[in-house]
């Protein structure tokens, strides 16, 4: 058939919302969703509903990999709550030390490393995806709203100009 296969433009968002491509891939499927939301209304609702439900998708990933980490956090606390009361000790008789040859105030910390935490902090998390399809929203959002501007501007010429037609 000669016209765009409704299911055609879901692939790009499909594609941008499970994290299956290359950086590349990912500004090249994010253009072409934006050209297609600027096409006309039911691309552009087609698209945004599209990259919603992906954002949906995502944030239940994410939710999941939060708890996670929170669980594990609980989890180090329990096993090491003498730690925390040792720090305070630290913090309170030693709250800030002055380096001579830097000049910066430095407290005293433990860096802490959680195996939930890389889930949040790898490139290709949850949480990246999770921002670029969010960016992608807003992106269409923004089309939109210039879209509906315009749409406006052009009646109210035409609403002019049917004035000065009328009254000629």
């Amino acid at each position: 058939s000669s016209g765009i296969n409704a299911e055609w433009p879901l692939r790009p968002g499909s594609i941008l919302t499970t994290g299956a491509c290359s950086e590349e891939g990912l500004e090249d499927g994010t253009s072409l969703l934006l050209q297609l939301s600027k096409v006309n209304s039911r691309l552009r609702d087609l698209t945004l509903s599209l990259m919603l439900s992906g954002l949906q998708s995502v944030a239940t990933d994410l939710q999941q990999q939060i708890k996670q980490l929170l669980e594990e956090l609980k989890e180090e606390h329990r096993r090491n709550p003498q730690k925390k009361q040792k720090e305070k000790d630290v913090t309170k008789s030693k709250a800030l030390t002055l380096q001579p040859n830097k000049g910066s105030l430095k407290t005293p910390h433990r860096d802490l490393h959680l195996p939930a935490m890389s889930n949040l902090t790898k490139k290709n998390s949850s949480q990246a995806y999770f921002l670029r399809i969010l960016k992608v929203v807003i992106a269409v959002r923004d089309v939109t709203i210039k879209s509906i501007e315009a749409e406006k501007e052009k009646r109210k010429k035409y609403r002019l100009r049917l004035c000065v037609d009328t009254t000629a």
